[in-house]
């Protein structure tokens, strides 16, 4: 019952959104550790994890929080490792280049830190950054790209790129964006596949 009404609760927006979010998570970490924790920004939001990632609401942590930037998300990486999750799924770095307008080298730094935040004993999958439908933004995701493949390499993590299904001419396909920067259903659809790809290679 108490499931229930936290789901209803993280259906809110903002602050309360994401606190409600976070005590479900808190709640059903002290009954078993997730399989799969979830953070970034609202790219994870837009998507529908549970049901097709698994169905079991106790295996699935999404801590993802809309408009983060990547030294935002590194306090979800934190509550992830004390959730003592098995995989944390890690989507980060759009909204530093669309919304902050930061530099590549202040975002790898950033996202150095992001890393460091998982535990030594947690697998990790991470996203690279996908094209936006401003090719203004193009040079920048791949130059971030190439950093964050380096690093996530360096720790042993595997690595998604959605461009070469989602991307034409280094901007986000029309059907796969809602308005430009997040995605739609069928980006949400590709998303998952490479991602159920990425962890049964893990197990093997």
């Amino acid at each position: 019952m108490f499931a229930v009404a936290c789901l209803g609760l993280i259906s809110a927006s903002g602050t309360m959104r994401a606190s409600a979010q976070l005590v479900m998570v808190r709640m059903f970490a002290s009954v078993r550790a997730p399989d799969y924790a979830l953070i970034g920004d609202s790219r994870v939001l837009d998507c529908r994890w549970l049901g097709n990632l698994t169905y079991n609401p106790l295996a699935l942590a999404n801590l993802a929080v809309g408009g983060t930037v990547t030294r935002q998300i590194v306090s979800q990486a934190t509550e992830a490792s004390k959730a003592a999750a098995r995989t944390v799924i890690i989507s980060a770095g759009v909204n530093d280049i669309v919304i902050d307008n930061s530099s590549v080298e202040k975002i790898e730094i950033d996202y150095e830190v992001l890393l460091r935040s998982v535990g030594r004993n947690q697998r990790g999958v991470i996203t690279l950054v996908a094209y936006t439908s401003n090719p203004a933004h193009t040079p920048a995701i791949d130059s971030l790209n190439g950093r964050i493949r380096m690093m996530a390499e360096k720790r042993g993590f595997s690595v998604i790129d959605l461009n070469p299904m989602m991307s034409a001419g280094g901007v986000l396909k029309p059907n796969l964006t809602r308005d430009g920067i997040h995605f739609s259903v069928a980006a949400c659809s590709i998303w998952l596949q490479l991602l159920t790809e990425a962890l049964e290679k893990q197990k093997s």
